[in-house]
């Protein structure tokens, strides 16, 4: 469905990407990011893909991201940053306790310029499965 919704002139238009509602925003309106939540329920993971159009949103995401996982109750977290395709893109790894009590397999990574976030969630068990689906993410991903 088309992302733009008709508005009268001087304000902003919103269409979601579903093609359920359309909405007028307050004028002077501009956008800040899109998500974007997925699930693949064969397998029980969840893929959440974050796009900032400004570098200082990205950047803050980036630094607080792992403290901040920290902060409520990871069990680890691990960071690395590796090139990714002449980009300084960084990996944050973690593993978390869900509301069920279940361990769960966090990959992050983080890629300047397009201000991308890509996350692949799923149990701990199938880990190798989360960093798989994660690899085959970033093989998949074109720049425009």
């Amino acid at each position: 469905p088309p992302v733009g919704a008709r508005a009268p002139p001087g304000s902003a238009g919103f269409a979601d990407a579903f093609g359920r509602f359309n909405l007028t925003l307050p004028s002077g309106t501009e956008p800040l990011n899109a998500t974007y939540n997925l699930a693949l329920p064969a397998t029980g993971l969840q893929i959440n893909l974050s796009v900032a159009l400004r570098d200082e949103i990205f950047r803050n995401s980036l630094q607080t991201f792992p403290e901040m996982m920290r902060n409520n109750g990871a069990l680890d977290v691990s960071q690395q940053q590796f090139d990714y395709r002449g980009r300084q893109a960084t990996m944050v790894v973690v593993r978390l306790r869900d509301a069920q009590g279940a361990t769960v397999e966090s990959v992050n990574v983080f890629i300047p310029g397009p201000n991308l976030w890509l996350q692949v969630n799923g149990p701990e068990q199938d880990a190798k499965r989360v960093e798989a689906t994660m690899q085959a993410l970033l093989q998949s991903l074109q720049y425009r």
